[in-house]
């Protein structure tokens, strides 16, 4: 029929169908056409100064989101392939390296053409050693005063090596520092309400204190969505948030009425337990993560 496409989609490789394109080699092949963009010359010279921007920022997140991901589970002990192509974790790392070997070659090229371009309308940029005395110690000055202030030593070697730290112990940064200012609220609560708020509302310096421990559970479920959306295993969230929205609920109808605000305050609590840590471990792509904030909770195999 005029108008109508019709792929066949029935061909299989090893079970996967052949139509189908590898989610992180499609996404480069998207940020290609934002350099080609770039390089169009029917497109203003400052907008195409922007879209170079654009492919490079794409292109550090993508390595540091995605493949960082890759390689991540290159090292587990457990082989996790792609569930769309059949590819594994090494085999897309490799395909990866090779397709981007051939943007950045492209990205060179369109980068000297813009060079070439700037260059007529006084913008360029120019070797240090080719500058006249009183451009080199006025660009020695700007950096001491406004650049330099800004720049840390460190050492990197075998004996100093690059400071890296894992999920787990982000995860057990970020519970214990919100446990810390939880204690603090339980320690402070009733200080606090007095001194911001008066004696009237002292009967909140209580809810202030559940509450407050709620924030050790929220941060750790904010880190956790971070590597949901970077797995791609977004459309779990809808069944986490729905099963949460429903026990809050339900714990909201029974515990008000016995202990009023509080009971709100303890569902809030619970339900954010529940969200952060619970409910994920129902979800089979969830539960190694569940189980890994599990472990940075309890302090376990850190190192």
């Amino acid at each position: 029929m005029k108008g109508h496409f019709f792929i066949n989609v029935y061909k299989m490789n090893k079970g996967k169908f052949d139509c189908y394109t590898n989610r992180e080699l499609s996404w480069l092949s998207f940020n290609e056409r934002v350099l080609n963009e770039a390089a169009n010359e029917r497109v203003p010279l400052a907008e195409r100064l922007t879209f170079a921007s654009i492919y490079q920022t794409n292109l550090d997140e993508f390595y540091m989101v995605r493949v960082g991901t890759l390689m991540t589970q290159m090292n587990s002990k457990e082989k996790i392939t792609e569930n769309k192509t059949g590819l594994d974790s090494e085999t897309q790392v490799c395909k990866i390296l090779k397709e981007t070997k051939k943007l950045e070659k492209k990205k060179e090229k369109v980068y000297e053409q813009l060079m070439g371009e700037l260059e007529p309308k006084g913008v360029r940029i120019i070797n240090f050693n080719r500058l006249s005395n009183e451009e080199g110690k006025e660009l020695e000055k700007y950096f001491d005063n406004q650049i330099a202030p800004f720049l840390s030593p460190m050492i990197i070697g075998k004996q100093h090596p690059f400071p890296f730290l894992n999920n787990k112990q982000l995860y057990a940064i970020v519970f214990y520092v919100s446990c810390a200012v939880s204690v603090g609220f339980l320690v402070l609560g009733d200080f606090v309400i007095k001194i911001l708020y008066g004696e009237e509302y002292m009967p909140a310096a209580d809810v202030l204190k559940v509450v407050s421990w709620y924030t050790a559970f929220s941060y750790l479920g904010v880190a956790r969505n971070a590597w949901i959306v970077s797995e791609g295993q977004q459309k779990y969230l809808k069944y986490i948030y729905g099963c949460a929205a429903i026990l809050n609920v339900v714990m909201n109808i029974l515990m008000i009425p016995r202990i009023g605000t509080i009971g709100a305050a303890i569902a809030t609590l619970v339900t954010q337990i529940f969200t952060s840590i619970v409910l994920p471990l129902f979800f089979k792509p969830l539960r190694p993560n569940a189980k890994l904030m599990l472990e940075a909770i309890l302090l376990k195999k850190l190192k």
